[in-house]
Protein backbone atom coordinates (compact mmCIF):
# COMPACT_ATOMS: atom_id res chain seq x y z
CA UNK A 1 0.00 0.00 0.00
CA UNK A 2 2.74 1.85 0.84
CA UNK A 3 4.48 1.78 -1.96
CA UNK A 4 1.63 2.51 -4.40
CA UNK A 5 1.03 5.38 -2.40
CA UNK A 6 4.69 7.13 -2.82
CA UNK A 7 5.47 6.02 -6.30
CA UNK A 8 5.91 9.73 -8.29
CA UNK A 9 4.87 9.96 -11.90
CA UNK A 10 7.99 10.24 -13.03
CA UNK A 11 9.10 6.28 -11.51
CA UNK A 12 7.63 3.47 -12.90
CA UNK A 13 4.56 3.09 -11.35
CA UNK A 14 2.79 0.08 -10.73
CA UNK A 15 -0.45 -0.60 -12.59
CA UNK A 16 -2.02 -1.61 -9.40
CA UNK A 17 -2.03 -3.76 -6.58
CA UNK A 18 -1.19 -6.85 -8.13
CA UNK A 19 1.43 -5.87 -9.94
CA UNK A 20 3.26 -4.28 -7.27
CA UNK A 21 2.45 -7.47 -4.97
CA UNK A 22 4.22 -9.27 -8.04
CA UNK A 23 6.98 -7.19 -8.84
CA UNK A 24 7.95 -6.70 -5.32
CA UNK A 25 8.01 -10.73 -4.32
CA UNK A 26 10.08 -11.13 -7.92
CA UNK A 27 12.32 -8.47 -7.14
CA UNK A 28 12.88 -9.05 -3.25
CA UNK A 29 11.68 -12.13 -2.07
CA UNK A 30 8.93 -12.49 -0.39
CA UNK A 31 10.30 -10.69 2.81
CA UNK A 32 10.04 -7.64 0.65
CA UNK A 33 6.46 -8.07 1.81
CA UNK A 34 7.18 -7.44 5.54
CA UNK A 35 9.78 -4.39 5.17
CA UNK A 36 8.64 -2.57 8.00
CA UNK A 37 7.31 -4.84 9.74
CA UNK A 38 9.36 -4.06 13.01
CA UNK A 39 8.23 -0.52 12.98
CA UNK A 40 5.08 -1.38 12.59
CA UNK A 41 4.78 -3.16 15.71
CA UNK A 42 6.71 -0.46 17.54
CA UNK A 43 4.03 2.04 16.44
CA UNK A 44 1.07 -0.47 17.14
CA UNK A 45 1.74 -1.92 20.46
CA UNK A 46 2.24 1.97 22.60
CA UNK A 47 -0.21 3.08 19.99
CA UNK A 48 -2.74 0.28 20.75
CA UNK A 49 -1.89 0.86 24.68
CA UNK A 50 -2.43 4.54 24.96
CA UNK A 51 -5.26 4.63 23.12
CA UNK A 52 -7.23 2.03 24.87
CA UNK A 53 -6.03 3.26 28.00
CA UNK A 54 -6.38 6.83 27.26
CA UNK A 55 -9.87 6.41 26.45
CA UNK A 56 -10.90 4.04 29.07
CA UNK A 57 -9.44 5.96 31.80
CA UNK A 58 -11.32 8.79 30.45
CA UNK A 59 -14.35 7.38 30.78
CA UNK A 60 -13.55 5.80 34.29
CA UNK A 61 -12.67 9.73 35.60
CA UNK A 62 -15.64 11.25 33.46
CA UNK A 63 -17.66 8.65 35.78
CA UNK A 64 -16.79 9.35 38.77
CA UNK A 65 -16.68 13.11 38.03
CA UNK A 66 -20.16 12.86 37.72
CA UNK A 67 -21.44 10.45 39.63
CA UNK A 68 -22.48 8.00 37.34
CA UNK A 69 -22.48 4.53 35.36
CA UNK A 70 -21.07 3.84 32.07
CA UNK A 71 -24.54 3.11 30.70
CA UNK A 72 -25.81 6.74 32.02
CA UNK A 73 -22.72 8.63 29.58
CA UNK A 74 -24.30 9.50 26.56
CA UNK A 75 -23.06 8.25 23.27
CA UNK A 76 -22.28 11.63 22.24
CA UNK A 77 -19.75 11.49 25.62
CA UNK A 78 -17.82 8.62 23.49
CA UNK A 79 -17.88 10.00 20.73
CA UNK A 80 -16.15 12.80 21.76
CA UNK A 81 -14.00 10.81 24.23
CA UNK A 82 -12.87 8.49 21.78
CA UNK A 83 -11.77 11.62 19.40
CA UNK A 84 -9.51 12.77 21.91
CA UNK A 85 -8.17 9.17 23.06
CA UNK A 86 -7.22 8.65 19.16
CA UNK A 87 -5.99 12.40 18.60
CA UNK A 88 -3.81 11.78 21.94
CA UNK A 89 -2.23 8.16 21.07
CA UNK A 90 -1.47 9.96 17.66
CA UNK A 91 0.39 12.88 18.43
CA UNK A 92 2.50 10.43 20.99
CA UNK A 93 3.36 7.52 18.40
CA UNK A 94 3.77 9.86 15.09
CA UNK A 95 7.66 9.72 15.30
CA UNK A 96 7.39 5.39 14.72
CA UNK A 97 4.68 6.10 12.19
CA UNK A 98 7.09 8.09 9.88
CA UNK A 99 9.90 5.34 10.46
CA UNK A 100 7.30 2.55 9.41
CA UNK A 101 6.32 4.87 6.30
CA UNK A 102 10.27 5.13 5.26
CA UNK A 103 11.18 1.60 5.84
CA UNK A 104 8.35 0.41 3.40
CA UNK A 105 8.56 3.06 1.05
CA UNK A 106 12.35 2.10 0.03
CA UNK A 107 13.13 -0.30 -2.00
CA UNK A 108 15.63 -2.55 -0.74
CA UNK A 109 13.95 -1.54 2.68
CA UNK A 110 16.78 -0.34 4.87
CA UNK A 111 16.48 -1.30 8.76
CA UNK A 112 15.10 0.13 11.28
CA UNK A 113 18.14 2.21 12.84
CA UNK A 114 19.45 2.99 9.96
CA UNK A 115 15.80 4.46 8.97
CA UNK A 116 16.25 6.08 12.82
CA UNK A 117 19.57 7.54 11.89
CA UNK A 118 19.00 8.66 8.35
CA UNK A 119 15.88 11.01 9.56
CA UNK A 120 17.75 12.35 12.24
CA UNK A 121 20.78 13.03 10.04
CA UNK A 122 18.95 14.05 6.91
CA UNK A 123 16.24 16.55 8.80
CA UNK A 124 16.74 16.37 12.45
CA UNK A 125 13.56 16.28 14.90
CA UNK A 126 11.31 17.91 12.30
CA UNK A 127 11.76 15.04 10.13
CA UNK A 128 9.90 12.74 12.75
CA UNK A 129 7.15 15.28 12.75
CA UNK A 130 6.20 15.62 9.11
CA UNK A 131 2.60 15.53 8.83
CA UNK A 132 1.87 15.37 12.30
CA UNK A 133 -0.87 18.11 12.10
CA UNK A 134 -2.96 16.00 9.55
CA UNK A 135 -2.20 12.78 11.06
CA UNK A 136 -4.22 14.50 14.58
CA UNK A 137 -6.53 16.16 12.88
CA UNK A 138 -7.33 12.77 11.03
CA UNK A 139 -7.52 11.08 14.18
CA UNK A 140 -9.87 13.07 15.77
CA UNK A 141 -13.02 11.85 13.88
CA UNK A 142 -12.26 8.59 12.94
CA UNK A 143 -11.46 7.49 16.03
CA UNK A 144 -14.87 9.46 17.45
CA UNK A 145 -16.36 7.56 14.88
CA UNK A 146 -14.82 3.83 16.47
CA UNK A 147 -15.73 4.26 20.23
CA UNK A 148 -19.00 5.74 19.69
CA UNK A 149 -19.75 2.43 17.36
CA UNK A 150 -18.34 0.21 19.91
CA UNK A 151 -20.23 2.04 22.93
CA UNK A 152 -23.66 1.51 20.95
CA UNK A 153 -23.37 -2.01 19.72
CA UNK A 154 -22.20 -2.71 23.27
CA UNK A 155 -25.35 -1.49 24.46
CA UNK A 156 -27.60 -2.79 21.71
CA UNK A 157 -25.90 -6.23 22.52
CA UNK A 158 -26.52 -6.00 26.06
CA UNK A 159 -30.28 -5.00 25.38
CA UNK A 160 -30.63 -8.44 23.86
CA UNK A 161 -29.23 -10.18 26.29
CA UNK A 162 -32.10 -11.24 28.88
CA UNK A 163 -29.67 -11.61 31.83
CA UNK A 164 -28.45 -7.55 31.36
CA UNK A 165 -32.50 -6.36 30.73
CA UNK A 166 -33.64 -8.51 34.02
CA UNK A 167 -30.66 -6.35 36.20
CA UNK A 168 -31.80 -3.47 34.78
CA UNK A 169 -35.40 -3.76 35.93
CA UNK A 170 -34.47 -4.91 39.13
CA UNK A 171 -33.16 -1.60 39.79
Amino acid sequence: KIRLQVKSAAEAAYKGPIDCLVRTVRGEGVRGLYHGYSALLLRDMPFNALFIGSYDSSVQLLCRLKGVRKQELSPLTFVLLGGLAGAFSWGVVFPLDVIKTRMQSQMPAPSLFKTVKHIGQAEGIKGFYRGWSAAVLRAMPANAALWGMVEVTRRVFKYFDPSYRTAIAAT
